[in-house]
């Protein structure tokens, strides 16, 4: 298991000029709209797509037929998977909520920082969005599958987005609805994207059985 993590851990190394890059623009781009919040996100959303591009290189290497050569089974694969997205999203979240905080401290003039149950409840959008995209993965492929986190993403965009505008449309402010359930929404989303990953889990091995590799 550790091994398989840290081999998609290296493989990602090429990644990393590319999306150092984005982020400092997003970081430049953060301190003159006076908000990170758009930075948060993002980060966020490199640390699940890169489970993605893992897969996708394993795909092009066959790497599965290999590993299974091996005394490694597809559900330990798909495991590994699953704590990858863990790993990257976690990490992600932690260096963006960092530099959230560090942003508002430094007098740059930034607005407060991004709400820890706001962060939760996005974190917990995509880690839905990446429930649905990783057992489409295993059975379609990366290539179809890219069709339905696209998809995800969007939806998740304009879930996001759609809430706020519906709750204004309505008379109700999102950000007074979301200091009244300020402590219930950050457990909530823990508990629910936990939920979300863990059905997730067990339909991918569901279906790698099914597939018979």
């Amino acid at each position: 298991m550790k091994g398989l993590i840290l081999k998609d851990l290296f493989v990602l190394r090429g990644y990393v000029k590319q999306f150092g890059l984005i982020f400092l623009f997003l970081l430049v781009w953060s301190v003159v709209v006076k908000s990170a919040s758009f930075m948060t996100i993002y980060v966020v959303i490199i640390g699940s797509s890169l489970v993605m591009s893992t897969m996708s290189m394993d795909e092009a290497v066959s790497f599965n037929r290999f590993a299974l050569a091996a005394p490694i089974d597809m559900r330990t694969i798909v495991k590994s998977k699953y704590l990858l997205l863990l790993v990257l999203v976690g990490g992600g979240a932690v260096i963006s909520g960092f530099l959230n905080i560090l942003l508002y401290i430094l007098p740059v003039g930034m607005e407060a920082p991004f709400d820890f149950s706001g962060f939760t409840a996005v974190i917990m959008l995509f880690l839905i969005a990446n429930g649905v995209v990783l057992p489409a993965m295993f059975r379609f492929g990366v290539e179809k599958a890219r069709y339905i986190n696209y998809v995800a993403m969007i939806l998740v965009a304009a879930l996001i987005g759609g809430g706020f505008f519906l709750l204004d449309e309505i008379g109700i402010s999102g950000e007074k609805l979301e200091r009244a359930f300020n402590s219930w929404l950050g457990i909530g989303s823990v508990l629910i994207g936990a939920g979300a990953l863990l059905i997730s889990y067990f339909v991918s091995v569901g279906i790698v059985k099914k597939k018979g590799l």
